[in-house]
């Protein structure tokens, strides 16, 4: 017979790195309802937790698929990141445990809603109230994670889920970095790059191809969202580049910003000049952005109700296709009405 193969343990996530949850382990009790994903090494699935009475999503990692050290390290980084975040913005983390042989299971918040990338592949660029709803919400989700040095580092539509009455959610914290008290700042400012940084090139800061990064890394990616919120492209679409190492160049090598979409108020573009200062010592914080006037207007009750109103259609418009697989009755006429309601406001 043949002996079983040594695994190389510097494959596997170490349960010194990643705090295993005793407590979930021995007490809690879940039922697979239904599989929501599949990657390379495992699956997310919906759950609904017996003990506590409620649904979640459930990440189960199987560590015999040739995890290598880098994929290893991403996850570990993923859950010790997450659970130090609790925020009504944030997709929320319950617990981690390990079930032998050889399979993790990462308990996280079951969030019934879509990515900001897929309901722009629906709907087209968002009315302008629709942007700003948004973007306070995305603002605040990264003033809690930058005061608690915790960077994101790959801020995106894909990476920005919508609930039902259009609460923003941000996930995905695979690239992210706790920083506070674990990095020393390089002397000429930032954070060294390192192997971790994983980055989407239409998104991403030039300081980081220059080798350093901060926290203001995720307010250009921001100001790279409220684009995509408004034009339903991509970053830089308008340069007509066709590979990464184009788009590289021309991020790092020239002194250009995105074009801002004329879709956009002058509040709107001037919010998003800000963020894309490319010198980020001139870069606004979160808590800057949040006293914008562009962001500030959003918070008078008969705009902040018009955008609730309509980015709870269009979640359910969504959910209408996905059902049916088609534009059921109810999906057409919440769309139909959805689109009266942005040609009113200047779509």
């Amino acid at each position: 017979k043949n002996k079983p193969q040594k695994r190389d343990s510097a494959h596997v996530p170490s349960t010194s790195i990643v705090e295993i949850d005793l407590e979930i382990q021995k007490t809690w009790k879940y039922k697979k309802l239904k599989e929501l994903g599949r990657g390379a090494f495992g699956s997310v699935f919906l759950a609904h937790n017996e003990t506590l009475g409620k649904f979640m999503a459930v990440k189960r990692v199987d560590l015999r698929k040739g995890i290598t050290p880098e994929v290893a390290r991403e996850l570990e980084n993923e859950v010790n990141v997450m659970k130090k975040l609790q925020n009504p913005h944030i997709v929320q983390m319950f617990g981690c445990i390990v079930v032998p042989p050889n399979r993790m299971e990462i308990f996280m918040e079951y969030v019934d809603g879509n990515s900001l990338d897929s309901q722009l592949k629906v709907f087209g660029p968002f009315p302008e109230p629709i942007v700003k709803y948004y973007t306070t919400q995305i603002c605040q989700a990264l003033l809690y994670c930058h005061g608690l040095g915790v960077i994101h580092r790959d801020i995106k539509g894909k990476n920005i889920l919508v609930m039902g009455k259009g609460t923003i959610k941000l996930a995905d914290f695979g690239s992210a970095k706790l920083t506070d008290g674990v990095l020393e700042r390089h002397e000429e400012g930032g954070f060294e790059l390192d192997d971790s940084f994983k980055f989407t090139p239409q998104w991403v800061a030039p300081e980081v191809l220059s080798g350093r990064w901060d926290e203001k890394v995720d307010i250009w990616s921001l100001g790279c969202v409220v684009l995509e919120m408004a034009s339903a492209r991509a970053p830089w679409h308008e340069k007509g580049l066709t590979n990464t190492f184009q788009i590289m160049y021309q991020i790092s090598q020239t002194n250009e910003i995105p074009a801002i979409s004329d879709l956009l108020s002058d509040g709107g573009r001037e919010f998003c000049k800000r963020c894309f200062s490319r010198d980020p010592k001139y870069r606004p914080h979160a808590r800057d952005l949040l006293s914008d006037k562009w962001v500030v207007e959003m918070w008078t009750s008969e705009r902040l109700v018009e955008a609730r109103t309509v980015a709870q259609e269009l979640n359910t418009i969504i959910k209408g296709l996905k059902v049916c697989g088609i534009k059921c009755a109810q999906a057409q006429n919440l769309e139909a009405d959805y689109n009266t309601k942005a040609t009113s406001n200047g779509k």
